[in-house]
């Protein structure tokens, strides 16, 4: 009878326990395995250890390494504290600005403007016209406010004391050449607070007059303008917003930074990869703990294809399949023959001859 030449389903328990009982062999495969890969290993790395070049190179490039994480590790670290210093300076003026406790829905206003006139005419009698100082009267206005003088006098006489920050974001004031006006405006959390400022402006510019009128030239500075009154001012509420989410954003980019920095100290740490005696024994070990592991499943999958590519028969199932037969009993041994039985199923023309094959 034809033998079947068709493949047959590979049984995985049976293939499992003919591994298994391999396994002597297999963990002597581990072990030389370990030996020769931990051997390989240790005399390639004595090798390495012996040569002056080659440990002057690590150690070098492991130094290099370290450096440029310290580096980094240093940035990370001044950025977090620049991030720390600069929500401290926001946090601070938010707490102290006058700005952002005001209302916007209710703002005080105050305005004063002033006319200068120095009395220039022009005489078409006359061919040599008197020069006309009105600019300098006005730059010399400008120039006493932009260096700080009135930011400082008012400072000195408000009753509440402010830094100069905070009085200039209260005070404003401008210089109209083409009109020969100086304009003024203030903003406060009550008229009284408002009306309190411009009375301030308003002696520090008769300061400014007595000392311009004597520096510069006679002139009069007529208050044209002075009233405090309520608006809406929705500027006011973005600037406000605004100065609320810098601190937001601040703190969110605290959190990214203090993120990257924790990720990048326990990823990116360099290993100190320089040989020394210790590294090697240690290194040694895992190659043949790694050179074990590889012998045993190299053993194992070789006695894996060893035993597909049997065509031994076993028991009734390999009869059935390699001779095409139907098995209709299996005798059973007979007490103190298993050791014979044992034998002849070594013996693969035996069984054949037993079961009717060729």
């Amino acid at each position: 009878m034809e033998q079947q030449t068709y493949e047959r389903e590979i049984d995985l328990v049976r293939l499992f326990k003919a591994v298994v009982k391999k396994w002597k062999k297999m963990f002597i495969a581990g072990v030389i395995g370990g030996c020769v890969l931990a051997l390989g290993a240790a005399a390639l790395m004595i090798m390495k250890f012996l040569d002056p070049e080659e440990m002057e190179f690590q150690k070098a490039e492991y130094q290099d390494a370290l450096n440029e994480y310290n580096v980094t590790i240093e940035s990370y670290n001044r950025n977090i504290n620049n991030i720390n210093t600069s929500i401290e300076r926001q946090q601070d003026y938010n707490d102290k600005s006058i700005l952002m406790d005001i209302n916007p829905y209710d703002v005080q206003k105050g305005v004063l403007q002033y006319y200068i006139d120095t009395g220039y005419e022009i005489n078409t009698d006359k061919i040599y016209q008197n020069p006309d100082h009105t600019s300098s009267v006005l730059n010399a206005y400008a120039t006493n406010v932009n260096n700080g003088g009135l930011w400082k006098y008012i400072q000195e006489h408000i009753r509440e004391r402010m830094e100069f920050r905070y009085i200039q974001e209260l005070v404003g004031v401008s210089v109209d050449y083409s009109n020969a006006m100086i304009n003024v405006s203030v903003t406060g959390t009550t008229a009284a607070q408002c009306q309190e400022l411009l009375a301030i402006i308003k002696a520090c510019l008769n300061e400014y007059y007595k000392e311009i009128v004597k520096n510069i030239g006679e002139h009069d500075m007529f208050l044209i303008t002075e009233s405090v009154y309520a608006t809406v001012d929705l500027n006011l509420q973005d600037t406000q917003r605004y100065n609320i989410q810098v601190i937001e954003d601040l703190n969110n980019a605290l959190e990214d930074q203090t993120f990257e920095l924790m990720v990048y100290e326990r990823e990116e740490e360099p290993e100190d990869t320089v040989l020394t005696p210790i590294r090697i024994v240690i290194k040694t070990i895992k190659f043949a703990i790694i050179g074990g592991v590889v012998g045993v499943f190299v053993a194992a999958a070789v006695f894996c294809v060893m035993y597909l590519l049997d065509t031994t028969i076993r028991d009734e199932k390999d009869v059935e399949f390699y001779l095409n037969l139907p098995v209709l009993a299996v005798v059973p041994v007979m007490e103190g023959e298993e050791a014979n039985v044992a034998a002849v199923k070594k013996n693969k023309k035996v069984r054949l001859s037993q079961y009717g094959g060729k």
